[in-house]
């Protein structure tokens, strides 16, 4: 199973060298908003997510990591 992680969008901002308040204002959201985005307190929209990852230069398949399900 895959799942997206947020503490890659976490990395890739510090990789950048942006702020979470500059973050926030290029996609129009507050910071404690970005926050929680970054340390999964708030779902993240698809619209956000694709508007972080072209700021960051990075693709879908650089967030995404597999995951193991116990379960099975």
């Amino acid at each position: 199973m895959k799942n997206l992680s947020l503490s890659l969008l976490r990395q890739a901002r510090r990789n950048c060298r942006l702020t979470l308040q500059e973050v926030a204002d290029f996609i129009g959201v507050s910071e404690p908003t970005m926050w929680k985005y970054e340390n999964g307190k708030l779902p993240i929209t698809s619209r956000r997510l694709f508007q972080l990852l072209n700021l960051y230069n990075y693709s879908i398949e650089d967030v995404v990591v597999e995951v193991q399900n116990e379960n099975l």
